[in-house]
């Protein structure tokens, strides 16, 4: 799985049977067929291999290739503690738009990676980040009990 940087505000993510645009709205495109699907909101769906549960203020998981990743928009307020538990462990977490919340949410999340578009996005939290035009990640890269790491992709 790769993810690289489609604006300043969204990401592409390849898998092995879709490409996944995250902005404003999902957009799934098959990589045989070239078939789109595009997701708005809230709820479950099962497209192309790929589990995407969707909660409100733009916030998405997702399950494939034995990963778990999650999206979140440009979050104001804090997550609820429900909401949290009902997103469960994320492997990536991608925060797009400076999310003025974004120490707290990675804390309570814990995900292993965080991937963000902005270069300064932690500058006051101390938290190292490492450049990428892509970032690649598989199933076996991921180490139990590391800290989180923070992924800074650049512009193509």
């Amino acid at each position: 799985m790769d993810i690289s940087l489609q604006s300043s505000t969204s990401f592409k993510i390849k898998t092995k049977t879709a490409n996944i645009e995250i902005g404003s709205s999902i957009k799934l495109t098959n990589i045989q067929t070239e078939v789109v699907k595009e997701i708005t909101g809230p709820g479950e769906y099962e497209i192309m291999g790929i589990s995407i549960m969707g909660y409100k203020n733009n916030i998405f998981v997702y399950e494939f290739e034995k990963l778990r990743l999650c999206s979140v928009g440009s979050l104001e307020t804090q997550l609820s503690d429900d909401l949290v538990n009902e997103i469960g462990d994320v492997d990536v977490l991608m925060i797009a738009n400076g999310s003025k919340i974004a120490d707290d949410l990675i804390s309570k999340i814990e995900p292993y990676f965080v991937v963000v578009p902005i270069e300064n996005f932690f500058k006051d939290s101390g938290i190292a980040s490492e450049n990428l035009a892509k970032f690649t990640l598989k199933e076996e890269d991921i180490i139990e009990d590391q800290n989180t790491k923070v992924i800074v992709l650049e512009k193509k």
